[in-house]
């Protein structure tokens, strides 16, 4: 009994819990599935195992030449994109250091730009911004002038090329670089400020010329030779007695001639529009005799005995002054501390990059 109330629990409970066998028909259709599933597996392995095959052949059909040109192709697309994002981070890098000033560090950077890509005028622009702001301005020249061979329509370009002519000045190559942009670039601040700083520093290029030329003719005469001048020029006698006490009357005397020069040229140019009435006034305001003014008022050409009664006073009023200025510009010597702390003092044009 127990063994038959087990054996038919058994067989009910199996019958009860398995899943009723598939019908014929649906048994086919799984046989189909799973050789069709195959099938498309064996095709597709077929397909990739054709076209490997039909790669191999045709390398080896491939000419020798040919296929190194291929392979050259490929490394030459590689390296191109390997270049470009090294250029964009060291462009990226560089405009950071220009911002923070560190113009070595941005001179590295534009030089490994130009390193990745010489024939981008940009690159080259860029570092000749930063080449004036080192006052490395030979090499800002090289750098503009390779930038303008490259971009000959760049107007930026031209306009650093003349900024570093000025620097080194050389004032005609500078003004032509300047008409150059202003040809490209009409409006540009930059070029027609340039080129009126070019012309303003021709002009005192000029004037500096004239005044050394006198310096040397003057420090060629004698001490007897510059005390007449000074008296036959006016200077009151005894601003030329304290010059010919000094330890070095010489140097005295030339400081005192020029200084007296300068106040004349000076007080002349400042009197050279006033009228009459105006220069009466001037003198009244200086503290001159009224009789003195009055008398050269009357005189037979009242502005140039005016002018010159103004201008006689404050050469012998101003004149000790002057001279003490220009004699320490002209014969102090600079320490080359001092020369350091000047060079460390300049204010170089700041250019947009």
């Amino acid at each position: 009994m127990p063994d038959s109330c087990g054996g038919g629990f058994n067989g009910l409970n199996h019958k009860e819990f398995s899943k009723p066998p598939l019908s014929k028909k649906d048994k086919q259709k799984q046989q189909e599935a799973k050789r069709n599933a195959a099938k498309a597996k064996a095709e597709k392995r077929a397909k990739e195992e054709e076209e490997e095959e039909a790669r191999v052949r045709a390398e080896r059909e491939q000419d020798p030449a040919e296929r190194e040109a291929e392979i050259a192709r490929i490394k030459e697309a590689e390296e191109i994109k390997s270049n470009a994002r090294r250029l964009q981070n060291a462009q990226k890098k560089a405009a950071k250091a220009c911002s923070s000033n560190d113009w070595v560090y941005a001179l590295a950077l534009y030089t490994e730009c130009i390193e990745i890509d010489d024939k981008d005028y940009l690159n080259w622009s860029n570092r000749a911004a930063v080449q004036n702001k080192l006052g490395r301005f030979d090499e800002m020249l090289e750098d503009a002038a390779k930038c303008v061979e490259l971009s000959p329509q760049f107007a930026k370009g031209w306009a650093r090329v003349g900024s570093a002519n000025a620097a080194l000045e050389r004032y005609d190559a500078a003004e032509e670089a300047f008409k150059r942009a202003l040809s490209l670039e009409p409006a540009s601040t930059a070029s027609l400020e340039g080129l009126a700083a070019v012309q303003k520093a021709r002009e005192e290029a000029v004037e500096e010329d004239a005044f050394d030329a006198m310096l040397r003719e003057l420090k060629l005469l004698s001490l007897i030779d510059l005390r007449e001048l000074a008296l036959q020029e006016g200077v009151h006698e005894t601003k030329v007695r304290e010059a010919e006490n000094n330890a070095d009357a010489k140097e005295a005397l030339v400081s005192l001639i020029t200084a007296h020069r300068y106040i004349i040229d000076l007080a002349r140019e400042d009197l050279a529009d006033v009228d009459v009435d105006g220069l009466r006034a001037r003198a009244l305001a200086e503290g001159l005799d009224e009789d003195k003014i009055s008398v050269a008022a009357q005189s037979e050409n009242p502005v140039e005995g005016l002018q010159t009664l103004i201008v006689d006073f404050l050469s012998h009023d101003l004149v000790g002054a002057a001279t003490e200025i220009l004699a320490e510009a002209q014969f102090e010597e600079v320490s080359d501390d001092d020369a350091d702390a000047v060079e460390e003092d300049l204010d170089f044009e700041i250019i947009a990059l």
